[in-house]
């Protein structure tokens, strides 16, 4: 089973001189989700998102 998504992005972000156009989403791990309430994720909580979307995509957003 394959461990990685690409997503394309409709409108490409721009962070300083890297433009974003590809996301790549990762599985999860345990030391992922470290610190964050599985809850939180499953509800969308911003402050969830915030610490464990970094974790697991490429680039790191």
């Amino acid at each position: 089973m394959n461990k990685e998504n690409v997503i394309t992005l409709d409108n490409p972000v721009k962070r300083g001189e890297q433009v974003i156009e590809q996301v790549t989403l990762m599985k999860p791990s345990a030391g992922t989700l470290r610190g964050v309430s599985l809850a939180a994720v499953a509800n969308s909580e911003v402050d969830a998102l915030i610490k464990v979307l970094p974790r697991m995509t490429a680039p790191m957003l």
